[in-house]
């Protein structure tokens, strides 16, 4: 697995999904099947923040483009 701080939110959702996979097969030992599991909790938290990352650009983005807008028509 290559380091998520610098994977793509894609990335990291493929290895999410892929580990979710593995888990609803059958043939996993418990131990293997809540490593798996442990792995899906800390990519969904990756995922989430990425996510919340993303938000709050498009959030400043937002913001600064209502300001150019106000100024522009003043």
């Amino acid at each position: 697995m290559a380091d998520t701080a610098e994977q793509q939110f894609e990335d990291v959702l493929s290895e999410f999904d892929e580990t979710v996979n593995a888990l609803e097969s059958d043939g996993l030992s418990l131990d293997e099947a809540l490593s798996k599991y442990e792995a899906a909790v800390q990519l969904a938290e990756r995922c989430a923040t990425m996510l919340r990352s993303a938000e709050l650009r498009l959030t400043e983005i937002d913001e600064t483009l209502a300001a150019i807008e106000a100024e522009a028509s003043s």
